[in-house]
């Protein structure tokens, strides 16, 4: 139904080179949304030709070999890059990361690289806390009500006046210095011993001060395209289920079947609210995939923005695989056509948006450390399709695209971290996909992956953190 679009990617592919970059260089490990999982990268390092239907051309730098840490962060990494890999490639390279550096606009800037990612300043815009109302969230588009003040400089009294007796205080990602992803930096506030907790942490700086709306948290991708924006299925975010190591604030997973029952309530504001956004963001030149986190309000029945991620997400890769799975075009293609400038005169978003509905099924999981202290990994898991039996999980195959899983009670696990890596508390160790729901209600599992989480956590063996010059593989030990 869109081969046109696909034909023009695929010429418009040819004589160049997709370059997948991690964000993390020193590890060089954290996926990006194309998401080959680490394992198969170094089993694999050429992997990549074949692995979605277009076979768009691509490469991973570094693959299966230690890096040094001291080029973290700094410029010179591309130019590593650029001299010891690029300058010997017979194709144009262009890069794509999960999340946008500016070392990455530079250095494509300094070398004429061609960039499918949005201009690094624009992407931190996006992400200050207390500036959504300039991309499209406003009082009928899904603002929360809120205010911005120094906690320092107020009471309790003064906010619960203005915004009710639940309120959530949250740093700014720009201003605070602090990484707010997955709930830190967060304080939730329910009464005045919460507060006064707030309080005691409170920087010198003003925070946006939301009030707290009591309902579950649900995510959607979508693609900026000057055709219109692509809207996909929403589906529930998976917060502070303890068994994962997620406190009440943080990330641990999506569950993509669990929105059927919110489907008629919340879809034809959804749809409105990030239409709404996608044309602001367009029009201050931002395209390409985005996410955005959601609140369903079940007081008032109404959505409610709480984040706009202008970058692919976690659940990212694992949506482009169920749109295979399901034989549909992978949303990262409209993605890709939208920077090469080739999505082709037939093509239609509402006919797209249609045809890819009802894709999604299934859970992704994202495991943490439970100590409470830094660790290091002594060994762990194997990576690959696991099945859980006998109260046990149990290695198939190696495998990490989730179409593979056609016995019941399979899931795939993959991510595993590396070896010889400091991994703080409730910062991730790996990541399960599955086809079947992992929930019983909102952010709660169900009996059955409470007990798969705990037999995979149980195959992780910990040392006490250390020192380290780089990154060992799973299976290198």
């Amino acid at each position: 139904m869109f081969d046109n679009l696909v034909i023009n990617l695929q010429n418009a592919m040819k004589g160049k080179k997709l370059i997948r970059v991690a964000h993390i260089l020193d590890e060089g490990l954290e996926q990006t949304v194309v998401s080959i999982p680490q394992e198969v990268w170094y089993k694999y390092p050429t992997l990549g030709e074949d692995y979605l239907k277009t076979k768009i051309p691509s490469y991973r730098p570094f693959p299966n070999i230690n890096r040094d840490r001291e080029y973290t962060y700094d410029h010179l990494i591309w130019k590593v890059m650029a001299s010891g890999y690029l300058s010997k490639m017979e194709e144009t390279p262009i890069f794509m990361a999960s999340k946008n550096s500016t070392n990455l606009t530079e250095a494509c800037k300094e070398f004429g690289f061609l960039e499918l990612m949005p201009d690094y300043k624009l992407f931190k815009d996006l992400q200050y806390k207390n500036r959504l109302y300039l991309y499209g969230v406003d009082e009928e588009h899904g603002q929360i009500p809120n205010i911005q003040k120094k906690i320092k400089d107020t009471t309790y009294e003064e906010i619960v006046q203005i915004l009710g007796e639940n309120f959530v205080v949250q740093y700014s990602f720009d201003i605070s210095g602090w990484n707010t992803s997955g709930g830190r930096d967060v304080y939730f506030v329910h009464n005045k011993g919460d507060f006064l907790e707030a309080q005691k942490d409170a920087r010198d700086i003003e925070a946006k001060i939301s009030k707290f709306i009591e309902g579950p948290s649900f995510s959607i991708i979508a693609v900026a395209m000057e055709r219109g924006t692509f809207v996909s299925d929403f589906y529930m975010q998976i917060i502070g289920a303890p068994e994962l190591g997620a406190t009440n604030t943080m990330y641990g997973g999506v569950d993509f079947t669990k929105f059927a029952e919110y489907k008629d309530r919340i879809e034809p504001q959804l749809k409105k609210i990030v239409k709404n956004i996608g044309a602001k963001i367009y029009g201050k030149n931002f395209k390409g995939s985005f996410g955005i986190d959601f609140i369903y309000n079940i007081k008032d029945s109404k959505v409610y923005v709480s984040e706009i991620n202008p970058r692919f997400v976690g659940s990212s890769d694992m949506v482009n695989f169920l749109y295979k799975r399901a034989n549909k075009m992978p949303q990262l293609y409209l993605h890709f056509a939208e920077y090469l400038d080739c999505v082709s005169e037939d093509f239609d978003v509402l006919e797209y948006e249609r045809n890819v509905t009802g894709s999604f099924t299934g859970s992704f999981l994202y495991m943490k450390n439970l100590t409470g202290k830094t660790i290091q990994i002594k060994s762990a898991p194997k990576p690959g399709i696991y099945k859980f039996e006998e109260n046990d999980v149990k290695f198939l195959r190696d495998g990490y695209d989730i179409s593979e899983l056609n016995e019941p009670d399979t899931f795939i696990l993959y991510n595993v971290e590396v070896l010889q890596r400091n991994i703080d508390n409730a910062e991730g160790i790996c990541k399960i996909q599955t086809l079947e729901s992992a929930i019983e209600s909102n952010s709660v599992l169900n009996e059955k992956y409470r007990m798969i989480v705990k037999k995979v956590y149980e195959k992780f063996e910990f040392l006490p953190a250390g020192s380290y010059d780089s990154s060992v593989p799973y299976d290198a030990a």
